[in-house]
């Protein structure tokens, strides 16, 4: 998969989790800086999400990983370089 075809798969899983999470239609994950820009995305909710992000993508995020995630498109990065 090519990197802008693997970041669009990445970006419209997410969309997904977050969209059934948070109960948002349409959710666009690019039209977010990070988390706390998002509406009802509290702590309980990142927790959700991360599991079900690495549910989906049959990955395990590290600590180490989560701390260095600043923004959504560090996110997307760690995630796809759990796909590699």
């Amino acid at each position: 998969m090519e990197n802008f075809e693997q970041r669009q798969y990445v970006v419209n899983i997410i969309n997904k989790i977050v969209q059934n999470t948070l109960g948002i239609k349409n959710f666009d994950l690019l039209e977010y800086e990070d988390a706390r820009d998002v509406p009802g995305w509290d702590s309980l909710t990142h927790v959700i999400i991360l599991a079900e992000i690495e549910k989906q993508f049959k990955i395990s995020i590290s600590l180490l990983e989560l701390q260095a995630i600043s923004n959504f498109d560090g996110l997307i990065d760690i995630v796809k370089d759990h796909l590699k």
